[in-house]
């Protein structure tokens, strides 16, 4: 059944109920002037709690307005957010709900605050399916005229941001595409394992020596990065993709950096440190602020600091890149140009960057003993190395064959499994 409209109580008026004793807060959908809520959220960012958004969205409304008519549309969902109300109260702590919100008349958003929600805990998920229960056993639920369905969905709000609506509305985007079942359960599963991985800092490093093709002695290290063992993020190009198709790109390569600064500081490594950025990384604003503040904090010479610039990503449109280099140099920092050969315009970004380092692509070196033709294109990138002054390390050398050409050519350094595979660094960095 569906309960009759009340006239006297305007859907507008209902919209703007501010109610903070027995009944829930529910805001309307949008703000004109000020959002309470990304103020409240700023107040628990600055107290150092974790927020998350959770977003239940009731399926086939629209349905429900053409057929039973738009006043009993309205009551039904003004009954539902009742049903939601009693539900949020009986499993969440008044002090910890944030705010409740509908949105475009057919999902209700709930912000949640710590000690409740705490990334990497099966808590907040609990909860949720409690109150997601408790609405479908509901008799305005059970009697709707037509079968709806209740999905949800939820994300944590990522407290890097500087700006504090743009970290609300990722959160909000990605809980609300949950909550439609527009993305996988398994993306779900890696979006919420990235979030953990972010509050933890649980990323585990790697090294892989850097080796000078003329003497054989080790020169430099290349720091690599993995997910947590056993968990589908584990591999890198999945942890690094997941985390750029959620905006938190940034903040994932950030505290690769800093727990690569953590490392050179506790041990007595030896030689310069390679470590990875995406341009878009790179492009970023904060990035050298960022950069500057983490090399003071752990007494880093920049000298010995290398960034390689990945080149499998186009830097079309990374506006700030150049002018963070030139800022990143003057710090001393030395900038390389990552998998040469093997992605976008490799001549156009060694153009515009004029690199210090040159890393040549596994692609170009594999089987190179016996191919003349990608023996020329080494020649080749020797020559152009030789034009801006760069240093040139040939990459992914598996054999003994390989590495012979590396000589013949006068390569200045090479990586790869014939030398060495990348090893785990003994020092667990987490729990610093």
């Amino acid at each position: 059944m569906v309960h009759s409209y009340n006239g006297g109580t305007k859907w507008s008026k209902w919209m703007s109920i501010f109610l903070l004793d027995s009944r829930l807060l529910f805001y309307p959908p949008k703000f004109t002037i000020r959002n309470p809520i990304v103020s409240r959220i700023k107040k628990a960012f600055g107290n150092q709690g974790e927020i998350a958004i959770v977003v239940f969205h009731i399926s086939k409304m629209d349905e429900l307005k053409e057929m039973a008519g738009e006043q009993a549309y309205y009551s039904f969902f003004h009954d539902l957010k009742k049903e939601f109300e009693i539900a949020i109260k009986k499993y969440i702590y008044r002090t910890n709900i944030m705010g409740v919100q509908d949105f475009n008349q057919d999902s209700i958003v709930l912000y949640v605050r710590s000690p409740l929600c705490t990334p990497g805990t099966d808590q907040l998920d609990n909860i949720i399916g409690n109150i997601h229960q408790s609405v479908q056993e509901s008799d305005i639920y059970r009697y709707s005229p037509i079968e709806l369905t209740i999905g949800r969905g939820y994300m944590y709000c990522d407290r890097t941001y500087i700006n504090i609506e743009t970290t609300v509305n990722r959160a909000f985007v990605l809980a609300h595409s949950m909550a439609r079942n527009e993305v996988e359960p398994d993306y779900n599963d890696m979006i919420h394992q990235l979030t953990g991985i972010i509050h933890d800092k649980s990323i585990r490093l790697m090294s892989q020596a850097i080796l000078e093709v003329e003497t054989g002695k080790v020169k430099a290290w290349e720091m690599l990065s993995r997910g947590p063992s056993g968990t589908k993020l584990e591999n890198p190009l999945t942890l690094f993709a997941v985390a750029k198709q959620t905006g938190r790109l940034f903040t994932l390569e950030m505290i690769v950096l800093e727990k690569v600064f953590q490392h050179i500081q506790m041990t007595d490594i030896e030689g310069d440190i390679y470590i990875n950025f995406t341009p878009i990384t790179m492009g970023e604003r904060n990035f050298p602020g960022h950069v500057e503040m983490l090399l003071k904090k752990y007494e880093i010479d920049p000298s010995v600091v290398v960034f390689e610039i990945t080149e499998r990503d186009s830097i079309e449109g990374v506006h700030l890149l150049r002018s963070n280099v030139s800022y990143l140099r003057s710090l001393g920092i030395r900038i390389a140009i990552d998998d040469t050969g093997a992605g976008y315009a490799s001549l156009h970004i060694i153009g515009e960057v004029l690199p210090d380092i040159i890393k040549i692509d596994r692609t170009v070196i594999q089987n190179i003993h016996s191919n003349r033709v990608k023996e020329s294109m080494l020649k080749g990138l020797l020559l152009i190395a030789k034009e801006t002054g760069s240093l040139v390390v040939a990459e992914g050398i598996e054999n003994e064959d390989e590495a012979m050409v590396m000589v013949r050519n006068k390569v200045d350094l090479a990586q790869g499994y014939f030398y060495g595979r990348p090893q785990f660094l003994e020092l667990s960095l987490a729990t610093i």
